[in-house]
């Protein structure tokens, strides 16, 4: 299918979205679309057609087979700038679909570059404070059999402790809410050789920010949260949120599976803040910092005998 006819108003409904979203999502004129849409603009750049390809969600393989069909060369390293650089300029306004795994560290960019404090309520520790080798070697035994696909989750993940050194030296707070049965689980599933040796550091990690930023906090919950989330508060704008289901137990789907929304609508926002302040009141198990960081010490205690 030609690209004017993948960014047509009928194409884009069928991935949930409206002309001024796609516009929102990418961050390109409605001017500079329009234009491609009735031909008038043929072979558009390259950084515009990767941009394209990550706001309707394809998957790497399929933008560079939008990339070949412009005559262009597949994604390579010089691009990866462009990832990030499409995050920057993204807008999340009204309801936006996420459907592919590219893009949610791409979503997360854009949220969390916005000034202003965030509550996250997950099933694991902070992925920015991943050591960047632990990311490589996870994308390679990954299903994504793409060559750049480890370069590009390095990158993302690199990009998002940027932001969040940034945040936290701007007095911004980062309060993360964690499961704490999913914790012990993280400690105990090692898949390969190099899982315990990472998953020392990523505590390691985790426990130096503790102690460093007193706006940097954890709270270990005793109940598993149905939805993962994450919400934005913004000084003087509307709040944001982004969130998705648990996970599932195949962590890359051929098809074409939703996987969650980003949103700025108040009404959603309100509803998992009401979710947030509910596992304040009912869900706590560790909130002080001795007690959560006697629990990842006892956790790199444990990796270490193992």
């Amino acid at each position: 299918m030609k690209l004017s006819e993948l960014i047509s108003e009928k194409e884009l409904k069928k991935h949930g979205l409206t002309k001024n979203q796609f516009a929102q999502i990418t961050g390109i004129s409605h001017t500079y679309l329009n234009a491609i849409r009735d031909d008038k603009i043929k072979r558009p750049g390259r950084d515009k057609i990767i941009t394209i390809g990550l706001g309707l969600n394809l998957k790497l393989d399929e933008i560079n087979s939008l990339l070949l069909t412009n005559k262009d060369i597949e994604i390579c390293e010089d691009d990866i700038e462009i990832f990030i650089e499409a995050a920057n300029k993204r807008t999340i306004a009204g309801t936006q679909p996420l459907y592919d795994l590219i893009n949610f560290d791409l979503l997360m960019i854009s949220l969390e570059s916005l000034d202003g404090d965030e509550i996250v309520v997950n099933n694991k520790l902070s992925r920015s404070l991943t050591p960047l080798d632990y990311v490589r070697l996870e994308a390679e035994n990954s299903e994504v059999d793409n060559t750049i696909y480890p370069q590009l989750c390095v990158a993302f993940v690199k990009k998002r402790k940027e932001l969040l050194d940034s945040l936290l030296s701007r007095n911004h707070k980062l309060e993360l809410f964690i499961c704490h049965n999913c914790f012990l689980e993280y400690i105990d599933s090692n898949q390969f050789d190099y899982d315990k040796k990472y998953k020392i550091e990523h505590l390691e990690n985790t426990l130096t920010y503790l102690e460093k930023h007193q706006n940097y906090t954890i709270n270990f919950t005793e109940q598993c949260p149905f939805l993962r989330f994450e919400l934005k508060y913004i000084p003087g704008a509307k709040n944001k949120v982004f969130f998705i289901g648990t996970s599932a137990h195949d962590k890359i789907s051929k098809h074409d599976r939703l996987y969650g929304f980003a949103t700025d609508t108040q009404s959603v926002f309100n509803s998992l803040e009401l979710e947030y302040k509910k596992i304040i009141t009912h869900s706590i198990k560790y909130s002080e910092l001795k007690d959560v960081s006697d629990e990842i010490k006892k956790g790199i205690i444990k990796l270490k005998k193992k």
